[in-house]
């Protein structure tokens, strides 16, 4: 299915002058929005987007001439998700959804390195910032857990401190969830620890399946969870994994935690595990055909960790 949308200049054997260009490579625009001005014997007309999507290319510039029916841009279309659940087109947070990027912070250099294709291509410098966003997540997290009051002694007298009631168990989605589950290990030093492995089949349609094929996870019963995944996408695979984690038992709590997630992909997830919390540092509004986040990062476990076959 060819996703790639080309706006043209008016079909009317007229040519023009581009007076200005309001959108930028790279932006997300919204169906109906101004891409550019045009002008023809002092008549200025506004070109619009006929499609929501990722603006990749433009074939002119302010001041050059076009002529009648030219490609004047290339718009990567996007699309919204349809399934049996119908969400509201306008995302609506409430206190179990927690977004970082709400407030500006060192988390939004982090994320902007993870977006920037001119510096996301260092894996090292990739992994390393989802480990330090995983950082701040995990203390963000820590304000919601449960601690007690004990006695510690210091080397001039006693003093009550704090204590975690109990320590967490973080489960992660591999391989994409690695470094994001470094992060919160840094933090949540003596952790126990669960590992799934998950991924998504796309059928020729541009269907997806979702597969489980390992999981290895200590007893979860009345326990804490929090479930590591850098990528909210559509939420299948996360439901999917906490489907079969069932089976380990069921946690008194359980805590959702991505980099970036879909507008979708909360309401999703707010659907079906409506007891959960969800910590992500951004909310991306859309998803592609290919059910990637718009305009997100890309594949996050292939930039941390490698290419796979």
């Amino acid at each position: 299915m060819n996703t790639t949308v080309e706006i043209l200049a008016p079909k009317n054997e007229n040519s023009y002058t581009v007076m200005s260009i309001h959108k930028k490579i790279g932006d997300y625009v919204k169906e109906g929005e101004i891409l550019c001005t045009l002008e023809h014997d002092t008549n200025i007309l506004s070109i619009e987007t006929e499609v929501s999507g990722i603006l990749t290319r433009w074939h002119t510039q302010t001041q050059k001439t076009v002529h009648s029916g030219e490609c004047l841009c290339t718009i990567e279309k996007t699309l919204k998700i349809s399934t049996q659940n119908t969400f509201s087109e306008h995302l609506v947070l409430d206190e179990k959804v927690h977004v970082l990027s709400d407030k500006t912070s060192i988390a939004d250099v982090y994320l902007q390195e993870l977006r920037n294709l001119n510096v996301q291509q260092d894996r090292a410098r990739f992994r390393n910032n989802v480990e330090r966003l995983g950082m701040l997540l995990a203390y963000r997290v820590s304000e919601h857990l449960e601690y007690t009051d004990e006695y510690i002694d210091t080397p001039l007298s006693a003093t009550q401190a704090k204590f975690l009631r109990e320590q967490p168990v973080l489960a992660s989605v591999l391989r994409a969830g690695l470094p994001l589950h470094q992060g919160f290990l840094n933090i949540f030093e003596q952790a126990d620890n669960a590992y799934i492995a998950a991924y998504r089949r796309t059928t020729y349609n541009h269907e997806f399946e979702i597969r489980l094929e390992y999981v290895a996870t200590p007893e979860l019963e009345n326990r804490t969870l929090i479930v590591l995944d850098p990528m909210l996408a559509t939420g299948s695979t996360l439901v999917a994994a906490l489907n079969a984690l069932k089976t380990y038992g069921n946690p008194k709590s359980l805590h959702i935690v991505s980099i970036i997630a879909s507008h979708y992909g909360v309401q999703y997830i707010r659907h079906n595990l409506p007891h959960a919390h969800i910590w992500t540092v951004a909310i991306d509004p859309e998803l592609n055909i290919q059910s990637y986040i718009i305009p997100g990062l890309g594949d996050a476990g292939d930039l941390a960790l490698g290419k796979k076959i």
